[in-house]
């Protein structure tokens, strides 16, 4: 009776002091760990963010994409895209490290790989990046385009310079630019970013720019470099936030970040939460849920109050976010 009595003793101490712990953590107050304006929050409604530029309107990362998200319609407030470098050190927009999987026929199974890295800018520009696009009605309406025409349509891989100078004058916007490289090249990459927005011409972008990546270290190199730049994690520096959320210890993280890039769910755990999106406003972070095209998550997210929603199909959030879906 006495060893019960012990063990009972020893379970009730711990459950009090666990108990003790959780509400002494929770009685510290949360401050904000970014100061200012954050413009990756929003104000009223929950911002759209166009993936790739609309890859389910429009062929991913071309021109002709972002001259649909941004001139000819103006309901996206931020435009995503990828950057990677050129043999021949120009950063051009698109999202693998090759050009094949939207620039060469799907049927040409004995296709080289075209890798980026390898291949000179003009080289690049002798495919046409809209051969592979399929439309909502299930038709390759560029397939058949020739360089020339493609050219014309917007449809060839396109320099990120060239598309900081022709939309900066628009209309107001914002933009997401993933690296994605890896290891050293990852860190030039963010040199060359933060080189570039911080040249007089480019400036208008400084504060609406934020820069995303899977690779950790970039990101954290990002966060401790550069205190200017906006930056996002895409990887595994997202655990230790979804992780201290879940047992109620935030208070003890405070990430060094300014938005916090959110899946639906990831492997079978629900992140379309309130509690990790109120925990982001106290610290004046943006969450942002990627990629989110069905209808009820857009509605879900919507009524949980996320930042952002990125989507190939930003014309469907919109039609979300305004009662028309």
């Amino acid at each position: 009776m006495k060893k019960v009595n012990k063990a009972l003793i020893i379970v009730t101490a711990v459950f009090s002091t666990i108990l003790i712990f959780f509400l002494v953590i929770n009685m510290v107050p949360k401050s904000k760990i970014v100061e200012g304006v954050n413009p990756f929050k929003k104000e009223d409604t929950t911002l759209i963010s166009a993936h790739r530029g609309g890859a389910s309107i429009n062929p991913e990362n071309t021109e002709k994409a972002f001259d649909y998200s941004i001139v000819e319609t103006n309901y996206s407030d931020i435009i995503e895209l990828d950057i990677h470098m050129t043999s021949d050190g120009e950063y051009v927009i698109n999202h693998d490290d090759s050009i094949n999987r939207t620039g060469v026929l799907e049927s040409d199974t004995n296709a080289e790989e075209i890798l980026i890295a390898n291949h000179t800018y003009l080289e690049l520009r002798q495919y046409n990046l809209g051969v592979n696009f399929k439309n909502r009605e299930g038709e390759y309406p560029y397939r058949n385009y020739t360089i020339d025409e493609a050219k014309e349509n917007g449809l060839l891989i396109m320099r990120f310079e060239d598309f900081l100078d022709k939309y900066k004058e628009a209309r107001d916007f914002k933009l997401f630019v993933e690296i994605k490289a890896t290891g050293a090249q990852a860190k030039v990459d963010a040199d060359y970013l933060n080189d570039l927005l911080h040249q007089e011409q480019y400036s208008w972008y400084l504060n609406r720019t934020m820069i995303i990546s899977f690779d950790d270290d970039v990101i954290d190199y990002i966060a401790s470099e550069y205190e200017d730049l906006w930056v996002s994690p895409l990887g595994y520096d997202i655990i230790p936030y979804i992780a201290t959320a879940a047992f109620g210890v935030s208070t003890f993280y405070l990430p060094p970040y300014d938005g916090i890039q959110l899946q639906y769910s990831y492997s079978g755990l629900n992140l379309a939460r309130r509690d990790l999106i109120e925990i982001a406003d106290q610290r004046n972070i943006a969450t942002i849920y990627w990629t989110i095209n069905d209808i009820d998550k857009m509605k879900n997210l919507l009524a949980l109050g996320a930042d952002v929603i990125t989507t190939n199909s930003p014309d469907y959030l919109y039609e979300v976010i305004t009662g028309e879906l």
